[in-house]
């Protein structure tokens, strides 16, 4: 079973690329400003090819999965959880239209989430993060 991330994101570029605000060709001033309005959506959405980059190499102390107290843990799944709400705002916000609106909640929710989940997880799999 493949548990990375890759295809699952592959997925979501395609659903992107098929999105309409990323296929309207507008022939009127009122299909302008609906094609304005979506297109900002995806035009704020960061180049995949320069995320595929990376940070580099992670160098500092290696530890093995679960090498934490059960309060560490805790504050971990309290952070997912979060995170969790996080996106159900989000897919509603995306279902609403309000596209803006759930491209600025993603990026919140990343910002939020980084520094409490990511980072932990670089000494565990630096090719996670």
């Amino acid at each position: 079973m493949n548990k990375t991330i890759t295809p699952k994101l592959l997925v979501a570029e395609s659903l992107l690329q098929d999105h309409p605000s990323t296929m309207i060709q507008p022939s009127d001033s009122n299909s302008i400003n609906e094609f304005n309005n979506k297109s900002s959506f995806s035009s704020s959405i960061p180049n995949i090819d320069s995320l595929r980059q990376g940070f580099g190499v992670y160098t500092g102390e290696r530890k093995v999965m679960g090498d934490v107290a059960d309060s560490q843990k805790q504050l971990v799944r309290n952070n997912i959880d979060e995170i969790r709400l996080g996106f159900n705002k989000i897919l509603s916000l995306y279902k609403e239209q309000k596209y803006d609106e759930s491209i600025s909640e993603a990026r919140a929710v990343y910002l939020n989430s980084y520094e409490n989940i990511e980072i932990p997880l670089r000494p565990i799999n630096p090719d996670f993060t």
